[in-house]
């Protein structure tokens, strides 16, 4: 008679659970130049019974950032914990006693430094153990990750908030007409913008195109600062056309004052952003009142009166741009000359872009002011 084959039972053998691997580490950071930021040293995953005695280097490149101030075992866990920053040039030294014993996940330091490198420069922070023992004595072995410090900046972040908004497209404008200065420093002190972080579209430039990108990155569209968006795309404009731009003229009394517009004609392209010099003899006129688009076409605009002695600049943006006819500024002169004098009203246009910041062509109208000649009425005589 046959026999029935047993039915065998599978087994299972659990798989072993990985025990962690106690490392000491720091961080990989992203700073501006010439901001001070603090880098934690974190040990983690240590079994008890821990550190009792630790004496470790942490290493860097001093041309990219320098130590400013060590704070060795914020928590307290230690029984006793020192920290030299200037222990060697480009090192900082850490030293830790504990008589119980110290393990689990603790920040060992927090060392602050000053990033005095320059924009793209990158040191390695290496973690360098020379010796480590449980508080018997024991030799631990343990892992060190590295960490590294780049010098970079979010691109169009020019008040160095780490956010790039409005705040920082209205800052490029103002520094295009020179109502705001640059500086080098970020955050910038006050009545400047960070210059490294504003030349969003690599011209080497600070104008507004950079801050009609930012403004459209803000909206969610998309562009060289911004490509990747779930913001609708533009329809495409048809071939870029030259833009007839007009400077207005007339004829004003001695110490009269007159308002002189700058207009353009854009038929088949729109202007993204625009920056004008108007040039004029500052012998015969002195502006005294600048409008830069009186019709309130553009999203953002600026107009400095003082830009230079005998130029008056204005610059606009506008997300999605302005087409057609347009007013670009108005500007107001008081006739200071002789009569009979006169001074031509010449326009330069540094800029004048669509909204992908590609250049449109222009063609410029001069225009002039003209003061009246005195009329010598004589008397009548018999």
């Amino acid at each position: 008679t046959p026999t029935d084959t047993p039915t065998l039972t599978p087994t299972y053998t659990p798989t072993p659970t990985a025990t962690p691997t106690p490392s000491i580490w720091t961080e990989n950071a992203y700073v501006a130049p010439s901001t001070q930021f603090s880098l934690p040293v974190i040990m983690s995953n240590f079994p008890a019974p821990g550190i009792g005695a630790l004496t470790m280097d942490v290493s860097f490149d001093p041309s990219v950032i320098t130590p400013a101030n060590c704070a060795p075992d914020p928590g307290g866990k230690f029984s006793t914990a020192i920290c030299n920053k200037d222990y060697y040039t480009g090192t900082v030294r850490l030293s830790y006693i504990s008589y119980s014993g110290v393990y689990g996940d603790q920040t060992l330091a927090n060392i602050g430094f000053t990033a005095t490198g320059s924009i793209s420069d990158v040191t390695p922070v290496t973690l360098t153990i020379q010796a480590i023992t449980d508080p018997s004595g024991i030799t631990r072995t343990v892992g060190a990750v590295n960490g590294s410090v780049t010098l970079s900046v979010l691109s169009g972040d020019v008040t160095c908030d780490d956010a790039v908004n409005a705040t920082d497209a209205l800052y490029v404008l103002q520094y295009d007409v020179g109502t705001r200065g640059g500086s080098l420093t970020c955050p910038p002190p006050a009545h400047t913008l960070y210059t490294p972080a504003c030349d969003v579209n690599n011209d080497l430039q600070c104008n507004s195109v950079d801050a009609m990108m930012i403004m459209q990155c803000t909206v969610g569209i998309p562009n060289m600062l911004c490509p990747v968006t779930t913001a609708l795309q533009i329809t495409p404009l048809k071939q870029l056309q030259t833009a007839d731009i007009t400077v207005g003229q007339g004829v004003v009394g001695q110490n009269g004052q007159i308002v002189i517009p700058i207009t353009a004609d854009v038929v088949d392209a729109a202007v993204g952003a625009g920056t004008i010099d108007l040039h004029f003899d500052p012998n015969v006129l002195e502006p005294t009142a600048c409008q830069a688009d009186p019709d309130a076409k553009f999203d953002m605009k600026a107009c400095n009166a003082d830009y230079a002695d005998g130029t008056v600049r204005f610059t606009l943006a506008a997300v999605n741009g302005v087409s057609g006819g347009m007013t670009l500024a108005n500007v107001t002169f008081q006739a200071i000359g002789e009569p009979g004098s006169s001074s031509v009203l010449n326009a330069n246009v540094p800029t004048f872009t669509n909204i992908d910041g590609q250049d449109i062509p222009t063609t410029i109208q001069e225009g002039r002011i003209n003061i009246r000649t005195l009329r010598v009425y004589l008397p009548i005589t018999r």
